[in-house]
């Protein structure tokens, strides 16, 4: 298969993401979730099959974003092209961790997701440097 019609595949996952925020338990220990290299903390809650998705990957997520304290500021359905990290902890990394059909809580740093993945400034519920 050409490398072009192997990207337009979709996989889906459902995920939920944990970002901190001011005024919250911002701890470096998570009660439940593991830590890798790139200070990504997820805990896996269901299992998906093999596949797992590469940098070029369309993929469909449902995608929850809240503060520590458990306030939703997104929820909803996405369809993105994953590109490789362009820095440590993306959210572009958590996809890549992940099979198809799986389902997985992130904590990641608020700041880099919102000015390097988002391209926008940090709303004003979430405290710069957390």
């Amino acid at each position: 298969m050409k490398p072009y019609l192997q990207r337009q595949k979709q996989i889906k996952f459902l995920i939920a993401f944990w970002l901190f925020a001011a005024g919250c338990d911002t701890a470096s220990e998570f009660p439940g979730y593991k830590k890798t290299s790139n200070g990504i903390y997820f805990q896996l809650l269901q299992l998906g099959d093999e596949r797992k998705p590469s940098p070029g990957d369309f993929i469909t997520v449902d995608v929850v974003y809240k503060t520590m304290c458990d306030s939703v500021f997104f929820s909803g359905r996405r369809k993105v092209q994953l590109q490789k990290s362009s820095y440590k902890g993306s959210i572009d990394e958590c996809f890549m961790m992940m099979r198809t059909g799986e389902k997985a809580e992130f904590i990641i740093d608020a700041e880099p997701f919102f000015t390097n993945t988002l391209h926008s400034s940090l709303p004003s519920f979430i405290t710069p440097g957390s």
